[in-house]
């Protein structure tokens, strides 16, 4: 730099140095159904920090936000909820940001930019009385087939005032467990780690998620084809609408003024297939187990099917009575983490029914085809019955009452009196084999106490079948005499359940035969009850 004075005598020439990087104009515009400062604020990172300038006006009110950002900078922009309301979506973004729910990642470049932050009133909060639970059967979609592979369940918990949801999907022998966010346009954002993506894998597959107000959409997809999908719906009951006292029976602490707990024993009868199916094939005899209700809603539901295989599902009442069921099944012979199989369906508790208080229709049953063995180990015996599975599934129903178990069986089953010659009750075994129906009447279940049934045979040596009572869980057990050829000597065993309601009052169970030799043995029913004229 050179200066003159008024003569035009010339100074010294002095040299500077500096440098001007030019900045670029980050201009945000917020929408909301609300005055801005109420639902939402926003704020903007660069890297280096001082690479970009506060958003300015400072005023909450202010619309749009206007940051001086230096190009060629990573930038985060960061939309954050207040009070009531929910980020939806980024309506317009710089080209090539990165969408990361609620942040939006991009290279600020030698222009200026804008973007567009939506916030919308808090759609996650239950109606009244609602939990923030959410329970869904997950089912083929389209003309994807039946199997092991396409049917699941799906459940999870969601925060209401920030979409934040922890969950878990089972299909296909999985569980996989995963949290993520919901966001104001009903998407989910999945968090694994450090970032966040639309999809998670499941298996091979990709799973999306999405809510509204009927619940949560499930869309498992292969490649670009969606091969299952399932709708999770928001839990019915909560602490500030429990259970009507109706549909509890007992209580959890002897403390309690009011039933807290609703407790029903339920049998999984066999059924005619449609299409018509052998029914050499699948069993002939009645799976059973238990559906325990809790005050709040929440169910649990265990049991046996008829060839034998445990099931334990957990799910809640997501109407006044109604509840979806599912449960993994373990792969006959296999280790218990190999999960081939599944039943599943939808149940529903009716107190007001004269015959029963739970009931479901055609809940699907999965066992797959296996490898049979050869031996007598259990893994192997697993193996030789059904060995051909139902890959596609059978259906069997569900029929359950409460369980009063201080009523004895004589009383729960409304048994006559005692008679010492001809018995009280009637054991009836059918199919699995027999070559005819086989009829034991030769006992009495007698009244007995509080906590215990009393079973006396005719005579009491009498060593051709026995049969058990286990009151506290209302299921009985024991052995008889088969008419099948080749007969061993241990006699085969009998499981079942008692109902203690209306016309279904009785007990329903299975037997599965063991015929000497045989490799391919086959269920059968046996029932309990009033002796037939």
């Amino acid at each position: 730099m050179t200066a003159y004075d008024l003569k035009g005598n010339a100074s010294l020439t002095v040299t500077r140095t500096f440098t001007f990087t030019r900045r670029y104009k980050l201009t945000v515009t917020r929408t909301a159904p609300v005055a801005l400062s109420l639902a939402g604020t926003l704020t903007v990172v660069a890297t280096p920090r001082t690479a970009a300038t506060a958003f300015a006006p400072v005023i909450a009110t202010a619309n749009p936000k206007v940051s001086q950002i230096l190009p060629g900078v990573p930038v985060k922009l960061t939309a954050l909820p207040l009070k009531g309301h929910v980020f939806s979506h980024w309506a317009s973004m710089p080209a090539g940001a990165t969408v990361l729910g609620n942040v939006l990642n991009f290279t600020m470049p030698a222009q200026d930019v804008a973007a567009e932050a939506v916030f919308v009133t808090n759609l996650f909060a239950a109606t009244a009385g609602e939990g923030n639970s959410f329970y869904g059967l997950l089912a083929p979609y389209g003309t994807a087939a039946t199997g092991n592979s396409t049917v699941g369940w799906f459940t999870g918990t969601i925060v209401p005032a920030s979409g934040s949801f922890s969950g878990r999907v089972m299909i296909d022998g999985l569980s996989k467990a995963f949290v993520g966010t919901f966001y104001g346009d009903g998407g989910m954002f999945f968090t694994q780690g450090s970032t966040k993506n639309r999809t998670i894998s499941v298996g091979s597959r990709s799973m999306t998620l999405s809510i509204d107000s009927t619940g949560i959409s499930v869309a498992l997809s292969e490649g670009a084809a969606q091969v299952v999908g399932g709708l999770a719906k928001r839990a019915y009951y909560s602490s500030t609408r429990t259970v009507p006292v109706a549909m509890l029976n007992r209580k959890t602490r002897a403390s309690l003024t009011a039933n807290d707990q609703g407790f029903f024993t339920v049998a999984l009868p066999s059924k005619v297939q449609v299409p018509a199916k052998d029914m050499t094939t699948y069993p002939h005899g009645d799976g059973f187990g238990s559906v325990t209700l809790s005050s709040l809603g929440g169910v649990t539901m265990v049991g046996t099917l008829a060839d034998g295989s445990t099931f334990l599902g957990s799910s809640g009442l997501v109407s006044v009575g109604g509840f979806p069921a599912y449960a993994q099944l373990v792969t006959p012979g296999a280790a218990v983490t190999v999960k081939g199989g599944s039943i599943s369906g939808e149940l529903s508790v009716d107190v007001a029914q004269a015959d029963s208080d739970v009931s479901g229709t055609d809940l699907l049953w999965i066992r797959p085809a296996v490898t049979q063995m050869a031996g007598t180990t259990p893994s192997a015996k697993a193996t030789q019955l059904y060995t051909e599975g139902w890959p596609t599934g059978i259906r069997v129903d569900a029929v359950g009452a409460f369980y009063d178990r201080t009523k004895d069986a004589r009383t729960g089953l409304g048994l006559g009196a005692v008679n010492a010659t001809t018995g009280n009750g009637e054991l009836v075994f059918s199919g699995g084999k027999l070559t005819a129906d086989v009829e034991v009447r030769a006992f009495n279940i007698e009244a007995g106490t509080a906590s215990a049934t009393k079973v006396t045979k005719i005579p009491v040596a009498n060593g051709t079948f026995s049969l058990a009572v286990t009151q506290g869980v209302g299921q009985f057990n024991g052995t008889f005499t088969p008419n099948w050829t080749n007969a061993v000597a241990a006699k085969p065993l009998f499981r079942g359940v008692l109902i203690q309601k209306g016309g279904n009052k009785g007990g329903y169970g299975y037997f599965i035969s063991n015929r000497n030799g045989d490799v391919d043995p086959q269920a059968g029913r046996v029932t309990l009850g009033a002796p037939v004229p």
